[in-house]
This record gives structure tokens, C-alpha cells and sequence, in this order.
């Protein structure tokens, strides 16, 4: 081997040391856009797995539940509440089992947010034309017609409408805190109604990730931090549990504090605010990517 060659080989060493010392930078798992599948048959729930396996939308991957009755699916629906799409089928323990269960979605559970897709092998018992008038549904396939292509097409086409009713809700819960809270803003409740009801409508203009946002206080003197308010699964931290519960945001919020500046350092975003009043307040976010 010559010298020349010897220097190339000491040189590709150095850098892969290099590269092994260097921290490596794991992205964040996004959560999953969860599908329900409800059917009876177990081949057709094995079918629909394989065609849909490798499907993303907006980086984020499906995670498919699965349900064999129209009662199983509604359990299950209470207890995942962000299930965005349902692909349903008809003729289960009973011929309407899955009409049943659209009624008891939209009516009972008042979810208007999940697209319900409604697939049935036996076009003839619940005609096509009757069922679209009849029941809050978003679409009707035969489950001869829905190739792996167009059941692509029909999941992206239901996620992005789910994502696009979801930021309308949540822009309209914003309003509709911000509304009650304005009456009276010196007292503590009504700021917190305020507080959260602007977050929402920030959240929604933004297109803040899954996890939510938060505005935290902190005032002159004291280390404990205070939530204002907060969205998504950060709510859970209006009522109990700590920031410890959540080691990104903790950290980025503590950061910001320690620092008295702005953190931008995905995947989480934090604002610091300080008032005239001594007070600190700041403001995390995850960006939808």
C-alpha cells in the first residue's frame, strides 16, 4: 500500500472518530394519525393493514385499531378520542350494525369530527343513495371497488379533511373562551378563560403540532412556575401533573427562563415575555413540521 494511500485511509479514520464524538440528533416520533377499522371479517381487517402499511401523511405514519363489532368500535372510540378516520363496514352482528354506529357517533357521542368511511360487501341492503341522505357519513365504496390506489387516495383525502376541521374547532373553542373571559379580566379566572381561549386561536393560526402549546408565568421572586393555559395533550397540566411530565417542553421552558431570552431548538419553541411588573411569562409551542 503506498504512503499516499496510508494518509487517505489515517484521514477516513480521523473523521469517522470524528463522527462517532459528535451527539447525535434523534428526531421526535410524531404522534400517528389513528384509523379504526371496523369489520367483521378478520381477512378483510388483514387486507386493509397490508394496503395501508406503509402510508404517511404529513410525516406522520397511521396507527390502525382494529374493532369486529359495531359495540367494540364504539368503546374503543370513547377511549381514543383523536381516532380521525373510521373505515367502516356495514353488515356486522347485525344488517345495520354500521349505520347504527354512525348514529351513535354524530348523535350520542356528538363527534362530528372523524370522517367515516362506509364499506360494505353487500351493496344491496343499504343502497347508496339512501345512506348519503340519511347519515352523516363522508363516504360509500364497495369493498370490491376499493383498490390499494383508491383506498391511498380515500385515507389522504378524509385525513386532510380531519386535520382541517379539527384547526376550525379549535380556532372556534379559542373564540369561544376568549368571549367568556373578556367580560372581567382583573379576576384570575376569567384571565386564564382569556389566556387559553388566544393560545387556541394561536395554535390554530400556526397549525401547532399534536402535542399543543402552553403560557407559563413565573413572578418576581418565586421559582414556581404557573400555567396559564394550554392545548392538546399539554391540558393535562391545568388540572395536575408537572412539566416534569414532559422533558422537552420542561426543558426548553426552563432554558428560556434561566436565559431570559427566546429558545428555538427543535422540536420544541419557546418565547420569553417579561412585563414591567417584574412578572415572567413564556410562551412553548411544537411546530407542525
Amino acid at each position: 500500500m503506498s504512503s499516499a494511500q496510508d494518509k487517505d485511509d489515517i484521514w477516513l479514520d480521523d473523521d469517522i472518530i470524528e463522527l462517532d464524538d459528535e451527539e447525535v440528533v434523534t428526531p421526535k416520533a410524531l404522534n400517528p394519525w389513528q384509523v379504526l377499522i371496523v369489520d367483521d371479517e378478520p381477512d378483510i381487517h388483514h387486507a386493509t393493514r397490508l394496503a395501508l402499511s406503509n402510508i404517511q401523511y404529513k410525516s406522520r405514519p397511521l396507527e390502525l385499531l382494529n374493532a369486529y363489532s359495531g359495540a367494540e368500535a364504539a368503546t374503543m372510540l370513547e377511549a381514543n378520542p383523536r381516532i380521525a378516520l373510521i373505515l367502516l363496514d356495514v353488515v356486522m352482528e347485525t344488517e345495520d350494525a354500521g349505520l347504527r354506529l354512525v348514529h351513535k357517533i354524530r348523535n350520542e357521542m356528538h363527534n362530528s369530527l372523524v370522517r367515516i368511511v362506509l364499506r360494505t360487501g353487500q351493496p344491496g341492503q343499504a343502497p347508496e343513495q339512501r345512506v348519503i341522505l340519511d347519515y352523516d357519513i363522508n363516504d360509500y365504496k364497495t369493498k370490491t371497488e376499493l383498490t390499494v390506489q383508491k383506498l391511498y387516495t380515500t385515507v389522504i383525502a378524509s385525513l386532510r379533511s380531519y386535520e382541517t376541521l379539527s384547526a376550525i374547532d379549535k380556532s372556534r373553542q379559542g373564540l369561544g373562551k376568549i368571549l367568556e373571559g373578556a367580560g372581567d379580566l382583573y379576576h384570575l379566572h376569567s384571565l386564564k378563560e382569556f389566556a387559553s381561549g388566544v393560545l387556541k386561536q394561536i395554535s390554530a393560526i400556526l397549525d401547532v403540532g399534536t402535542e399543543g402549546a402552553i403560557c407559563a408565568e413565573r413572578r418576581p421572586g418565586e421559582q414556581k412556575l404557573e400555567i396559564l393555559a394550554a392545548t392538546g395533550d399539554y391540558e393535562t397540566l391545568l388540572s395536575q401533573g408537572s412539566l416534569t411530565d414532559f422533558p422537552t417542553l420542561n426543558e426548553s421552558v426552563t432554558k428560556a427562563l434561566a436565559a431570559r431570552c427566546n429558545r428555538f431548538e427543535h422540536p420544541q419553541d419557546s418565547l420569553y415575555i417579561a412585563a414591567q411588573n417584574g412578572r415572567e411569562f413564556v410562551l412553548s409551542f411544537t411546530p407542525t413540521q
